[in-house]
């Protein structure tokens, strides 16, 4: 593991903390601000996701999806599986990788 990863497995449980001392609510907002395109959606790609706050709107937006979220810090993958029901975590595959050299299948 890199120390830029540690650096964000060190961020994770205070992240929404520190997100909202530097931003107020304006980041969040802007985060949620389309998610309702998800909806009915069948597969979802998630990039970054951080704590989950987004994951799990977009598990109530889209019931149906398949979801791959994607983050370079454990712990945050973690927090994130956290806020999710034991049925919405089935629908996920959280996977512990850059988002720069993810094997992200071609047409997905």
């Amino acid at each position: 593991m890199t120390s830029r990863e540690k650096n964000f497995d060190r961020l994770a449980r205070p992240y929404r903390l520190l997100e909202h001392i530097a931003f107020g609510p304006l980041l969040e907002q802007a985060r949620f601000r389309h998610l309702d395109r998800l909806k009915g959606r069948q597969r979802i790609l998630l990039l970054g996701e951080g704590d989950g706050r987004v994951l799990a709107r977009v598990c109530a937006l889209a019931p149906l999806a398949t979801i791959d979220c994607l983050d370079l810090s454990s712990a945050m993958l973690n927090r994130a599986q956290a806020r999710l029901s034991p049925a919405d975590r089935t629908r996920v595959r959280f996977r512990q990788e850059d988002a720069r050299t993810a094997d992200l299948a071609p047409g997905t």
